[in-house]
């Protein structure tokens, strides 16, 4: 884990003695040093400069979707894609925006080809430090969702954001050793803030509407930080003719390249082996009668399923299952005032790489908030492991 510096500066630049050297490398300065790579930033910017068309991805949670800002002028990625506007004014500047609420990097890993790389950024944020768990399946997906990103045919250039709650809880630890290994920019706002707050005489508490969400003050110094970042970068910007070539090959895994490969099923594209009692519509499935089992024949070396949970009196409880495998019990009742929420379980993982039969079927069980049986089963996740050579 890396430990804070006083100043908790997680992205502070030392100019390099090498012309060549600063061309490919910045150095952050942290307790533990390490370098990350900009040549595919430089590449992105260069054709900025050129006045070419680019387009900026940005992939998260609520807070990058824009939850609890006053305006869509007053999120985060719109004040970073200002910044890229105001810098290339030649340049048209298009804008990606792939957050959706409660997600993570284990949702992420499973639909950023759909809902991001299907747009072809040539630049993009990664920020899901605050709603992914804090455990190593974290890193796990976090890698395979870089992995598939800096994979995508056009190679575009990638940096992690690592936020945080008001009270601190973010999962940038588990972050950090992704970034470290691919040598990708991250920004800390988890680090950089309460310094930046007491600096500039404000309370950190002012900056959440609800601990969490950060308010149009808040937005604004998650920009500053990617932005000031990029203005480092951009300062060291070479001339197109002393461009060095996109690296396209990556290092071995760090933890694993399951999440590499995955593939987000839904009720058009994944037909049920058996049906007994579920309704299907253009998407997802649903059932409410105790006793109602769907399969699906799915080949994976992960699978997982997304399904809804809400605060309403009609929802009800599933078990599932694989195969002939341990079955788990899952609520579609809670008791948050948002929602509907759409919640990742993983049912099985490092799995024989084969056709795997996922039950999923209504019981009579509910909770004490609830008398219904109701059940929304969203999407099928699968995640295919994929033989890297050493």
């Amino acid at each position: 884990m890396i430990k804070h510096c006083n100043l908790s500066l997680l992205l502070i630049f030392s100019l390099s003695v090498s012309a060549q050297k600063a061309m490919n490398t910045t150095k952050p300065i942290t307790s533990n040093m390490y370098s990350y790579d900009t040549t595919r930033i430089y590449d992105v910017m260069a054709k900025a400069r050129r006045g070419e068309e680019i387009t900026l991805g940005f992939i998260g949670g609520s807070i990058t979707k824009g939850f609890a800002a006053s305006s869509d002028s007053k999120r985060w990625i719109n004040l970073v894609t200002n910044w890229w506007k105001t810098t290339f004014p030649k340049a048209k500047i298009n804008m990606i925006n792939a957050g959706i609420g409660g997600t993570g990097s284990n949702i992420g890993a499973f639909r950023v080809k759909e809902d991001l790389l299907s747009h072809q950024p040539d630049f993009v944020v990664v920020e899901f430090a605050v709603n992914d768990s804090l455990n190593d399946l974290s890193t796990q997906t976090m890698e395979g969702l870089v992995r598939q990103i800096l994979q995508d045919p056009r190679h575009p250039a990638l940096m992690i954001l690592c936020l945080r709650e008001e009270k601190g809880k973010t999962a940038q630890k588990y972050h950090i050793p992704v970034a470290r290994h691919y040598r990708i920019p991250l920004v800390s706002f988890a680090d950089l803030i309460e310094a930046q707050v007491i600096k500039d005489g404000v309370s950190l508490h002012s900056l959440f509407s609800d601990g969490l969400h950060p308010l149009d003050p808040g937005m604004k110094y998650i920009a500053q930080f990617i932005n000031d970042e990029l203005s480092r970068i951009y300062h060291k910007l070479p001339p197109d003719n002393e461009m060095s070539v996109v690296k396209t090959k990556l290092p071995n895994p760090l933890t694993t390249e399951l999440f590499a490969n995955t593939t987000k099923y839904n009720s058009t594209t994944l037909i049920a082996k058996s049906n007994n009692g579920w309704n299907i519509s253009s998407d997802s499935w649903t059932a409410e009668t105790p006793g109602s089992e769907i399969t699906f024949e799915v080949k994976g070396s992960a699978i997982a399923i997304l399904y809804s949970r809400y605060n309403t009196v009609n929802r009800g409880m599933a078990e599932v299952w694989l195969d002939n495998g341990k079955h788990i019990l899952l609520n579609a009742h809670w008791n948050e005032t948002w929602g509907p929420a759409i919640i990742f379980k993983m049912i099985g993982e490092f799995l024989e790489s084969d056709k795997h039969t996922l039950h999923i079927k209504i019981v009579k069980e509910n909770d004490e908030w609830s008398n219904g049986h109701f059940f929304q089963l969203l999407n099928v996740l699968s995640a295919e492991k994929i033989n890297v050579k050493k």
